[in-house]
């Protein structure tokens, strides 16, 4: 009789250590490289004496693994690398609202969700490459480079995109029916597409390398892309033969997307979360993080990187980022009309 009360006694000993191992470190999920994370976790730990715990789960399947753990999620805290991922989060009610004073601080109301559910991070812009010097002939000034200009008739076989379905095309697309409209975004898809110099394929990374290659005259990038490659010997010769420029900046300025986090809905351990989510949008952590991925800082006091200020100066669009994803599904479904990648 001893012996069967002490071992169901035993393992109920065991499940509360283990609960209370997990409650007293910070779980961080991310969708970014950890490279990117690590170091930040380091100084927060450091500097607070709170343990944290790293765990990348891929983009594809970062959304379902947080459902399928459901109450039983180690996730405290969630960090991705785009607006769509932010938004799908909450709308698959993975996340929790954070009402922290020195968010609303550190960062500007058009980088948050206006239920205090996601916060960005980190910007980039959605740029249009070419090689340097751009080509002249049928081309705009480099100020008047614009996304609407690329799906006019001289631009025929000069383009090169990835799939209209990454993320930063979704949102290009979801930017271009908040500006104009369904019907002459369609139109823009349409001759885009007639205008590509290939299939879409490959990363961000490929289509400026194709451009430095004279596989075609311009392409859409994000920004961080080349910072990344120069710095690269994979690629640095490449993006040495590459010339960045910030299109639209006589119409309302440069289209941008976000890296961004949430507190998880489940999170055992809040309050150490709500303290790490306040230290990432401080100053120094903000030029230290956005550095590390050739971005631009989300809180205003930051400075970006040495090598971003280098680059032309640029008008970036300042609207709202919630106000963008209304109209992700029509941007999807848009796509898939004009069937942009067969």
């Amino acid at each position: 009789m001893f012996r069967l009360v002490i071992r169901p006694l035993a393992a109920l000993l065991l499940t509360v250590a283990a609960l209370s191992a997990q409650a007293s470190t910070l779980t961080v999920y991310t969708s970014r490289q950890p490279h990117l994370v690590a170091p930040i976790l380091d100084q927060f730990s450091e500097q607070t004496g709170i343990k944290t715990e790293l765990r990348f789960i891929a983009p594809a399947k970062l959304d379902d693994q947080l459902q399928a753990e459901g109450a039983g999620s180690a996730a405290d805290l969630v960090l991705v690398n785009n607006l769509a991922r932010l938004a799908s989060l909450v709308d698959r009610n993975l996340t929790q609202p954070v009402d922290e004073p020195a968010l609303q601080q550190r960062i500007p109301e058009g980088f948050r969700d206006p239920d205090q559910h996601w916060f960005a991070l980190t910007w980039r812009t959605r740029n249009i490459f070419t090689s340097a010097p751009h080509p002249a002939d049928s081309a705009p000034s480099h100020e008047a480079l614009s996304y609407e200009a690329l799906a006019q008739p001289q631009y025929r076989g000069r383009v090169c995109m990835r799939s209209i379905d990454s993320p930063f095309n979704q949102g290009l697309v979801a930017w271009m029916i908040a500006r104009h409209g369904e019907a002459e975004t369609r139109q823009w898809l349409e001759g885009l597409k007639a205008n590509l110099a290939r299939q879409p394929e490959g990363t961000d990374r490929m289509q400026i390398r194709a451009v430095a290659r004279g596989e075609c005259d311009y392409a859409v990038a994000n920004s961080y892309y080349l910072g990344d490659m120069l710095q690269d010997p994979r690629f640095a010769e490449d993006a040495a033969g590459a010339q960045i420029h910030f299109p639209n900046q006589d119409s309302g300025g440069t289209h941008l997307n976000v890296s961004g986090m949430v507190m998880a809905r489940h999170a055992s351990n809040p309050q150490a979360a709500r303290q790490l989510m306040a230290f990432l949008a401080s100053k120094p952590v903000q030029q230290a993080y956005a550095a590390a991925n050739w971005e631009y800082p989300v809180n205003p006091e930051a400075s970006p990187s040495e090598t971003l200020a280098q680059w032309d100066s640029f008008k970036a669009d300042n609207g709202a980022l919630h106000l963008l994803l209304p109209f992700y599904p029509a941007a999807q479904r848009l796509s898939d009309e004009v069937a942009f990648d067969q």
